[in-house]
């Protein structure tokens, strides 16, 4: 099922608007069974909801490319609104773009900060479109940032088990 949230607007203009569709506690309960659901951009300004975007992934690489809907070339989920919501946090005043992910699969076996992708994986968020990536061991700020400094700070945030690896291959790579 796929729910849009649009922004509401007062058929009165001297009248300011304060309500929103939905809040974002609402948005995820409806996400939960499996939903879709899109949000227009700005559309909790009035009613004090940012734009903030939290959204997750399956592997980040080196450079901030963003797979999340593929392990390798076996798509494994629809890549939904993630785009959109990355753009639309980036353009509304208080919005941050994020996306959060633990540091290794379920398991503690694989980083899910890795060198490059896997091949065949799926790039859904660019680099050029990452501004925060959150793992249980910090925040790693990429906007604007070069390669070396996009390599460095998320080798910083990835587990601490898999950095030397990381900082290994950003080396061969040329990355740092």
């Amino acid at each position: 099922m796929i729910f849009g949230i649009p922004k509401e607007l007062s058929m009165f203009k001297d009248i300011p608007e304060s309500r929103v569709g939905l809040c974002p506690m609402g948005v995820k309960e409806l996400t939960l069974p499996g939903a879709t659901v899109y949000v227009e951009s700005n559309a909790g300004e009035r009613a004090g909801f940012s734009d903030a975007d939290v959204n997750s992934a399956i592997e980040v690489d080196l450079t901030g490319q963003v797979c999340s809907d593929s392990i390798g070339t076996r798509i494994y989920s629809g890549f939904g609104g993630q785009v959109d919501f990355i753009r639309g946090a980036a353009q509304s005043r208080g919005g941050k773009p994020i996306i959060a992910l633990p540091s290794t699969t379920r398991n503690g076996e694989t980083s899910k900060i890795v060198p490059s992708l896997k091949p065949g994986a799926g790039v859904v968020t660019t680099r050029a479109d990452v501004h925060y990536v959150v793992t249980e061991y910090g925040v790693a700020y990429l906007h604007g940032k070069n390669l070396r400094q996009r390599a460095g700070a998320l080798i910083d945030i990835a587990h601490p088990d898999f950095r030397a690896m990381l900082e290994e291959e950003a080396e061969a790579r040329k990355l740092l």
